[in-house]
């Protein structure tokens, strides 16, 4: 085993794993660049960068099928995803404002953040993944959650206006448009599914600087609050409860001589726990009570605040009634979807009467490729966490589970549909991982030395 280790540690070249997050970061990064930086010539060409590398990345990776039970039921969704992609380029072409050239087809699929190659995402799980991938995954999350800390700080004037704009959530960008507070602290977090990795990971990374991805987490959940974003001011919410849930009950301790775990240091890890999950409480307690940071979010959730001169707090209704209606007027539509580029008919936030994006992820995963497409993708992602948390020897595996988990929980806001994000990516590689017998059957001390913990004593080296 540290002929092994040792092996991976001298290894220096980017596994393809890696390599492809770096590139799927660049389309997070450009929208950073886009709101925050500068114009639409920049954001164009990260794209076009993030894009070069990961197909270059893809194609030095090596591919293998997965060895579970669902295994079947992933063929035929990217079965299913391939005929998607026929339905919506080639017949019932429902594309809004087309038809469109070659050149234009190309940028849809590839430079589009919901282009339709977004669909064949889950085709990564089949790749085989070095060891040393964890290795470079955790130090790229420090370096990204950092980033995200100091973005939160340059924007913090433009967020903090939201808490004082009446009401109002937009204000004006670089370029002198108006975006809502909401799209701009996204910007601020690039590389958002690497911090959510390092949150859930948490205990593979020692020291202080652990500490940044609890703390990026509810600055962000915090700055969401404040700008009125409904579904990631609970989802943020959401993801700090699994941190401590996973800190609490599944993070491996520190074993004895005997392999068993210690008491002390299970009971010292769970009263730190415990402070920390009470301290944060306190603090939003006295936000809650003592400010006025949650005023939008709860206007947005059960009032009729006007929130900016266009959009209305039920925007988001009159979208799933005009898709109901249109849906239920082509009831087969409901069984296939509409493919890739499908949409549907709707005067709310349209573009030439129809729309081909839905707030709603549940419904989106409809629209493209229908309740068959839904039911397969949201058996594939169960199937995962259930291996994770019942089949699985470590408290890594758990660790994925939860990554998996919280995607479907965000499929009911606008976070979770397929995506060039490293949150939807990196989930993907979640489930492959899962979905093979040598990650579940690993120890916490294996898992310990591939993210190179320090100071982790092994068991067969006392």
């Amino acid at each position: 085993m540290n002929q092994r280790i040792s092996h991976i540690k001298k290894e220096t070249s980017i596994p393809p794993m890696v390599g492809v997050l770096i590139g799927i970061s660049f389309y997070e990064i450009s929208d950073t660049v886009l709101y925050l930086v500068e114009p639409l010539f920049y954001p164009t060409l990260l794209r076009i960068v993030g894009m070069v590398l990961t197909i270059y990345y893809l194609s030095k990776a090596s591919y293998k099928r997965l060895d579970s039970g669902i295994t079947t039921v992933f063929n035929f969704m990217i079965f299913w995803s391939v005929i998607m992609l026929l339905r919506g380029s080639f017949m019932g072409n429902y594309i809004p404002g087309g038809p469109y050239g070659g050149v234009d087809l190309v940028r849809r699929a590839f430079m589009n953040s919901f282009g339709a190659l977004t669909f064949f995402i889950p085709l990564m799980a089949l790749m085989q993944m070095k060891w040393n991938s964890l290795y470079y995954i955790k130090r790229f999350a420090i370096v990204y959650c950092a980033i995200s800390l100091i973005m939160t700080y340059m924007a913090k004037e433009q967020i903090a206006y939201g808490q004082i704009s009446e009401g109002w959530t937009t204000i004006q960008d670089v370029n002198g448009e108006f975006i809502s507070v909401r799209t701009l602290i996204r910007s601020a977090f690039p590389g958002f599914g690497l911090t959510l990795f390092g949150l859930f990971c948490n205990n593979y990374i020692k020291g202080p600087i652990s500490l940044l991805f609890p703390i990026a987490i509810f600055f962000f959940f915090i700055a969401m609050a404040i700008g009125g974003g409904r579904g990631d001011t609970i989802f943020n919410l959401l993801y700090l409860i699994a941190y401590f849930y996973l800190l609490i009950r599944w993070y491996p301790i520190n074993k004895g001589q005997n392999g068993r775990r210690s008491k002390g240091s299970r009971i010292t890890r769970r009263v730190a726990a415990i402070v920390l999950s009470l301290g944060f409480g306190v603090l939003l307690l006295y936000l809650y009570k003592q400010t006025d940071v949650f005023d939008y979010v709860l206007e947005r959730a059960f009032g009729t605040k006007q929130l900016s001169t266009e959009i209305h707090s039920d925007s988001r209704e009159i979208l799933v009634r005009d898709f109901v209606q249109d849906f239920n007027a082509h009831p087969l539509d409901w069984i296939w979807g509409r493919g890739v580029n499908g949409s549907y008919v709707t005067h709310h936030l349209d573009i030439n009467g129809r729309r081909a994006w839905m707030e709603w992820g549940y419904l989106y995963l409809v629209l493209k490729g229908g309740v068959v497409y839904l039911v397969l993708f949201v058996l594939c992602m169960l199937h995962a966490v259930y291996l994770g948390f019942r089949k699985s020897r470590n408290a890594f595996s758990k660790c994925l589970s939860v990554m998996c988990l919280m995607l479907l929980f965000d499929l009911s806001s606008t976070n979770a549909e397929p995506q060039f994000t490293t949150q939807f990516v990196l989930t993907w590689f979640c489930f492959g991982m899962l979905e093979r017998k040598e990650v579940l059957m690993m120890s916490d001390d294996d898992i310990c030395d591939y993210f190179d913990v320090k100071n982790h004593k092994r068991i067969e080296d006392k």
